[in-house]
C-alpha cells in the first residue's frame, strides 16, 4: 500500500519536471550540448531520469548508469 503522502511528493516531483523541461525548453539553444558526451549515474528514475531527457531534448550523447537495466532501455 503507498501512504497518500508518497503519491503527493510523486505528483509534485513530476509537475516539478514538467515545469524544468518548459524552463529549459525555453532557456536554452537546441543544440547547446552537440558533440558533447554526459554520463549519468543513476539515470533509470528520478532526477537522473530526468536529467537524461533534458540532455537528449538538447542533443547531448548520454551513458546511463543504472541498477535496473530494464528501465535504462
Amino acid at each position: 500500500m503507498v501512504s497518500t503522502n508518497f503519491r503527493i511528493c510523486k505528483f509534485k516531483i513530476e509537475q516539478n519536471c514538467l515545469q524544468m523541461s518548459a524552463i529549459i525548453n525555453n532557456t536554452f539553444k537546441n543544440n547547446l550540448f552537440s558533440g558533447r558526451t554526459f554520463i549519468i549515474a543513476g539515470g533509470s528514475s528520478g532526477i537522473g531520469s530526468a536529467l537524461a531527457k533534458h540532455i537528449s531534448e538538447l542533443n547531448g550523447s548520454l551513458v546511463l548508469i543504472g541498477r535496473d537495466k530494464k528501465r535504462l532501455e
